[in-house]
């Protein structure tokens, strides 16, 4: 599976943010990489230079001594949001994420499915999107900090 960084911050903003999908991560984002001396409103969060001016890095990359903070959700209500965004809009289209194919999922697969073949993936094969969200905020059982 690609690495995917979960650590965000940008200049002008003395945060460091452990970004959890379907945490509102995307509006959170948004809104730091807007404070960025070098963005624009044209700069989209989850475009490749919306991801380097938010210094997106891997989890276990030293990150400045700043204050960090994140985001929770139920773990049902992030599931659902899950589901609604990554299967039941991918119904038109197919799935924008590939890493969905590989793991064997289909887009019309019910929601019972979808969790019953969830539960055989090992949880660092997941995509990132539907792992729980002790994986981002912890790093071999120690909170991220």
């Amino acid at each position: 599976m690609q690495q995917h960084s979960f650590v965000k911050f940008v200049d002008n903003v003395d945060l460091v943010y452990l970004s959890v999908p379907k945490v509102a991560s995307s509006s959170i984002s948004h809104a730091m990489l807007m404070q960025s001396k070098f963005s624009t409103s044209e700069i989209g969060e989850h475009s490749e230079l919306g991801k380097a001016l938010t210094n997106r890095r891997p989890i276990d990359l030293r990150y400045p001594k700043l204050p960090v903070f994140t985001f929770v959700r139920h773990p049902v209500d992030k599931f659902v949001s899950y589901f609604n965004n990554k299967f039941i809009q991918a119904r038109k289209s197919g799935f924008e994420l590939i890493h969905l194919k590989q793991l064997g999922f289909d887009p019309f697969m019910s929601i019972d499915e979808v969790v019953e073949h969830m539960i055989t993936i090992p949880v660092e094969d997941m995509e990132h999107h539907g792992q729980p969200q002790f994986r981002i905020l912890c790093n071999s059982g120690v909170l991220n900090s």
